[in-house]
Formats: C-alpha cells, sequence, structure tokens
C-alpha cells in the first residue's frame, strides 16, 4: 500500500512486501550426507516470505535544521517458510539507526544496524572432508543469532587536505548449540573492533587520496572441548583513494595488516602474521 504522493509525508518511510522464490541448494553442498544425519545433498526447496519496514527521519520530522541531514530510526522484519523444509524457517528482526550532520568545513556520520535471527538452534552436519567454508554461509545465516554493526567518522577539511577519525565494528553472537560430533557445525562467536585516523589530499573536488592507520581487536569464541581460538590483536596500514559525484562513486584502499596471537591460537597458527588487507566499494544510482 502507498500514499497518495501530496499526502506521503517525508519524514516517513513504510512498506510491506511478499514473495515466493525457489531455491536450489538450501545448504551450499552436493556431496554425500553423513549416515544417519538429517538430508543436506543438493536440497531444494520453495520459498514463501513476507516482509514490512518502517523507518522515520527525525531531521525532518522535527526540522532540525540544515546541519542534521539525517537522524532516522527504522525497524524492518520478515518471515520466510521453506515448504520442503520446515528445518530452516526463520524470522529476523533488524533496527537500523544513521546520524548525518555537517557544516561548512566538517561532517560526521554514523551508522548502527541490530540484527535479530530466529532460527533453527540445530546445525547442520556435513562430510568434514567435503565441508566448503562458503557453502556454510547459507544455512549460518538462517540460525539463531544477533548481529551488531556500526561505524563512526568524522571529517574535518582545511583547505585541500583533510583528517577523518574512524572507528567501526561487528558482532555476531552465535546461538546455535554446540556438540562434539564429527561434521557438526559448531557456529561460534566472532567480533572486530578497529578505530584510527585518516589523512588525505583533494586532487579535486570529486577526487581524494589518504593514508590511515587502525588498531583493532579481532575475537574468536573457543570450542569448549578445543580451547584454541583465532583471537588477535592487530596494526593495519591503509592507503587509498576516493572518486566520484552524487550518482557515482569508487573507493579503493588497502595495506598491510600485522596480527598478533594469542597463547590459545589454533594449531600450525604462528604467533605474528602478516597479510594483505583491500576493500573495495561501488555505487552507482
Amino acid at each position: 500500500c502507498a500514499w497518495a504522493q501530496d499526502s506521503h509525508p517525508a519524514w516517513l518511510n513504510a512498506s510491506l512486501t511478499g514473495g515466493v522464490q525457489w531455491d536450489g541448494n538450501l545448504f551450499g553442498y552436493r556431496n554425500e550426507t553423513p549416515a544417519g544425519q538429517p538430508d543436506v545433498t543438493n536440497r531444494s526447496s520453495l520459498v514463501l516470505s513476507a516482509q514490512g519496514q518502517l523507518a522515520c527521519d527525525f531531521a525532518k520530522l522535527f526540522e532540525l535544521g540544515e546541519a542534521v541531514k539525517e537522524f532516522s530510526l527504522g525497524y524492518s522484519g520478515g518471515g520466510y517458510w521453506y515448504v520442503d523444509a520446515a528445518s530452516e524457517d526463520y524470522a529476523s528482526h533488524a533496527v537500523p539507526f544513521v546520524l548525518k550532520a555537517g557544516g561548512e568545513k566538517w561532517d560526521l556520520s554514523v551508522a548502527q544496524h541490530f540484527l535479530f535471527v530466529d532460527g533453527s538452534r540445530e546445525a547442520p552436519v556435513y562430510d568434514p572432508a567435503a565441508v566448503n567454508a562458503f557453502g556454510l554461509v547459507f544455512p549460518r545465516e538462517r540460525r539463531q543469532q544477533f548481529q551488531d554493526r556500526g561505524q563512526v567518522r568524522i571529517n574535518y577539511r582545511a583547505g585541500d587536505f583533510f583528517l577523518r577519525p574512524a572507528a567501526q565494528w561487528r558482532y555476531t553472537d552465535m546461538r546455535t548449540l554446540m556438540r562434539p560430533q564429527t561434521g557438526y557445525q559448531n557456529f561460534v562467536d566472532r567480533s572486530d573492533v578497529n578505530g584510527g585516523l585518516d589523512t588525505g589530499y583533494f586532487v579535486d573536488e570529486n577526487f581524494n587520496l589518504f593514508a590511515g592507520y587502525r588498531y583493532g581487536y579481532q575475537y574468536h569464541q573457543s570450542i569448549p572441548w578445543v580451547g584454541r581460538n583465532a583471537t588477535n590483536h592487530y596494526h593495519r596500514a591503509l592507503f587509498g583513494a576516493q572518486i566520484g559525484d552524487k550518482e557515482w562513486s569508487l573507493s579503493v584502499q588497502a595495506g598491510p595488516t600485522f596480527h598478533e596471537y594469542t597463547g590459545k591460537r589454533l594449531a600450525g597458527q604462528g604467533k605474528h602474521l602478516t597479510r594483505l588487507y583491500a576493500e573495495i566499494a561501488a555505487q552507482f544510482k
């Protein structure tokens, strides 16, 4: 349903949608299912879904002025029903928050996204020699869990140069049961939080170059009967570029990341690890 254009409040966005789709491989797996376990090999199903969304921009509702570009809070929820695989039914509840403000020389961006997935607490069982980390994404995202993702950025410009303090975080709390069973997928809790500073130069209004540094911490839950994990602290050097306008944009940043693991690190993992970190984002309207 929708309001007529002349009566629709600019500060409110609401929608209700439904869908029908077909999933040809629910578990991302095509090898033989271990004997005596629920079938996960090439499982397919018709999927019925319904989603609702409600978002309010308080900057427009209360006319907070030009400095506050957006101050929105919303809710989106959905139900997903798998006709031929009832174990995969789940509901999702998300609460997004966005704050954007700024002036002539500065701007602030805050984004926060909470997500609760009300799904099964039983994880699938695979042949441990054939399980694929990419295929596991599909059933894992349908399991019961809580996620929290967010970031804060402040840009300050002085002439053609700018400073940008930044912090971001991501936390996943898996609510699935753990079992010491061969092939059973014990999904563990994970988190990643980092913060630092970028400094850059505007080549022109639509193109800038920057260099930065991040200090971060990654948490990785131990499986109780193993007692090992991949928890670590890291230092990251970044070099990047941003180009684009209101219709399109491209952002690239990359650099070495230096990780230091704890005394409970996984078997075969050295205490120090250096890798290349890269992040690329593109947008076109």
